[in-house]
This record gives C-alpha cells, sequence and structure tokens, in this order.
C-alpha cells in the first residue's frame, strides 16, 4: 500500500508571504514548522505598495523666521544702539525645533574730558525642541518598536499614531541676562584708570511628554 506524500507547494517571492500563514501552511501540510523568514517591502505586491510611508512620517521641509531690528543714536558725549532679535526654526524631524529672541543696548557716556562710562546689557530667550536622540525613535520605529509594514494612510493605526506623536512635548528653554558696564577716568592724556565688571544670569528649564502610545510600556510619561 503505497502512502501519500504531502509536499508544500508555495508559489511567488518567499519574502513576500506573511510569516504566519507560512508557517501555519507548513505545520499543516509537513508537520513541521519553517524558519520565520523575513518580511520584505515588495514593489510589484499592492498590498505592500499601501504600507506606511515613514520618510513622510518622521521628516519635513524645515522653514525659518528671521527678523532684526536696530537703532542708533548720538551727540558729541552719549551714543546709543538698541536691537532686537527673532528666530524661528522649525527642524526637518518632526517634533524638532529652535526658537531664539534677543535684546541687545550697548551706550557710552562722555560727561566730561577725563570721564568716560559705556555699559553693555543683553536679554535673550532660546526654546530647543530636541525631540528623541534617535531618529529611529522620533516615529517610535526603533528595535524595540519594530516598523508596521502594512497600514495604508487611510487606516486606523495611521491615524491614530500620528495623532498621538503630534502630542510630544521635549521644549528645553534658557533665559540669560548679561550687563557689562565699564568706567575710566583719565588722570593724564597719556594714563588712566580702568574698572569694569560684569554680571551673568542664567536659567534653564525642561519641559517633556510623551503618550502612551508612543511608549514600550504602553505609559504615559512626563518630565518637568
Amino acid at each position: 500500500m503505497r502512502k501519500e506524500q504531502k509536499t508544500l507547494n508555495i508559489t511567488g517571492d518567499m519574502p513576500t508571504i506573511t510569516a504566519i500563514n507560512l508557517r501555519g501552511t507548513a505545520a499543516e501540510t509537513t508537520g513541521e514548522y519553517l524558519p520565520m523568514p523575513r518580511t520584505l517591502t515588495d514593489s510589484l505586491n499592492p498590498f505592500y505598495n499601501n504600507s506606511t510611508d515613514w520618510q513622510q512620517e518622521i521628516f519635513r521641509p524645515s522653514r525659518f523666521k528671521d527678523a532684526n531690528i536696530a537703532l542708533s543714536a548720538g551727540s558729541e558725549q552719549n551714543t546709543y544702539h538698541l536691537s532686537a532679535d527673532y528666530y524661528d526654526e522649525s527642524g526637518i524631524i518632526k517634533g524638532t525645533g529652535f526658537k531664539r529672541s534677543s535684546l541687545n543696548y550697548n551706550g557710552t557716556c562722555h560727561p566730561s574730558r577725563r570721564w568716560r562710562f559705556s555699559s553693555l546689557i543683553n536679554l535673550s530667550q532660546t526654546d530647543l525642541d530636541r525631540g528623541n536622540v534617535l531618529i529611529g525613535e522620533q516615529a517610535g520605529i526603533s528595535n524595540d518598536y519594530p516598523s508596521f509594514l502594512y497600514p495604508s494612510a487611510s487606516s486606523q493605526y495611521y491615524k491614530d499614531f500620528a495623532a498621538a506623536y503630534e502630542q510630544r512635548k521635549n521644549d528645553n528653554r534658557v533665559r540669560s541676562m548679561l550687563a557689562a558696564p565699564q568706567g575710566s577716568f583719565g588722570i593724564t592724556d597719556y594714563l588712566n584708570i580702568t574698572s569694569r565688571t560684569a554680571a551673568n544670569y542664567q536659567a534653564g528649564r525642561k519641559n517633556g511628554f510623551s503618550p502612551a502610545a508612543l511608549n514600550i510600556d504602553k505609559l504615559p510619561s512626563a518630565v518637568f
């Protein structure tokens, strides 16, 4: 009596077949499981052509704004210079950016031939949105969060992920103030005494929030 031999007949490119279906078919026909194949993108398969475009999800066009204004005035005894600067740049990676605003003052005063005073004042604030350190983690697709090849842009997974990603925050703010006055007295035409001093103050603050959908443990996290 001849015993029927079951064989496994799979057509098509091996990487384009999902691992779960392949292993299940192998177990039913041969009683043995095949090694898990690595799933790759197939440009000729319309199913894989609908996969998520992580390039579009992670990167974006960068835009920046830069505005400057300056005002100067003076006389024989006094001079003044006041300037303001504003800079705003969005990073090419979503969730990153940089903002800076500053105010500067520089003035001199000559109340007499021997006395001379000058001052420099700077006020600035910077806001840096760093996102995450690794580009892969920017979209939650690091090694611990595997890339998802299947959903199209209209899928609910895609929409939920994009909505959660927009809620992520990693803001770093630094405020600083610098004051540097100076005074000098001319004893003779070739000898003078000068005194300088400077004060610098700086304060930083960090705010961070990551929604549960982007964390491996599925718990929200915050840093203040």
